[in-house]
């Protein structure tokens, strides 16, 4: 039985990109270019008219950004896989590439083994990122880890006056209220919430109600 090719959209604004991708897979048996485009318009309506397998993205474009276009094809086209193909590889490019549903992220000079590589894994159904991409992505996956055991051990360092005074202050009671109240000093009552506010890595009371509301310190009720 004869293989099906893998149905690729090549989306660059610039001609000779393009042609040099096309040169690449010209006589591949396993992939396809059926069309491409020089903008995000231009895909909307070659879409209109063709469906494809697999997309290859530039993110910057003349009409929008590559994040706008998956944003709005996506949910129009759920089972078009989006393959980043760009120059762009800083940080917050590829993390937002990943929220807006690409399924792969590749850098301009990666070779074309890489390139069918990452094709043919994510029309099977998987994704795809290169070396220096997976290593961004897990030190964010790292970072977030980390930033979240930090709260995790700030929230259960809370010591049981600390937790008291979140509440008072919640209620919307002054600091003499508070001294008053639990017969200490003023000066007692704005170390306590300075030192509340570092734990928890917060900077307004605004913050602090949420956190209180989050913990079951206080109710809406």
């Amino acid at each position: 039985m004869k293989q099906q090719k893998i149905k690729l959209i090549i989306v660059d604004d610039h001609q000779i990109f393009r042609d040099g991708i096309k040169s690449l897979f010209l006589a591949d048996p396993c992939v396809e270019i059926i069309d491409e485009a020089a903008s995000g318009q231009e895909l909307v309506q070659k879409l209109n008219k063709q469906s494809a397998d697999i997309v290859v993205l530039d993110l910057s474009l003349p009409d929008q950004s590559g994040f706008s276009i998956m944003e709005e094809l996506i949910p129009l086209y759920p089972c078009i896989r989006f393959l980043i193909l760009s120059a762009n590889n800083d940080e917050e490019s590829i993390i937002q590439s990943l929220k807006c549903g690409a399924r792969g992220f590749l850098n301009k000079d990666t070779t074309k083994e890489e390139f069918k590589r990452a094709l043919i894994v994510l029309h099977d159904g998987g994704e795809y990122f290169s070396e220096s991409v997976s290593r961004i992505i897990f030190k964010r996956y790292s970072e977030n880890v980390i930033r979240d055991n930090q709260k995790a051990d700030n929230h259960s360092s809370l010591t049981n006056r600390e937790r008291e005074i979140i509440v008072h202050l919640c209620d919307g009671l002054s600091y003499k209220e508070i001294a008053d109240r639990l017969c200490i000093s003023i000066r007692t009552v704005e170390t306590h919430r300075k030192n509340i506010l570092e734990k928890l890595q917060i900077r307004s009371n605004a913050e602090l109600v949420k956190y209180a509301i989050k913990e079951g310190l206080i109710s809406l009720d």
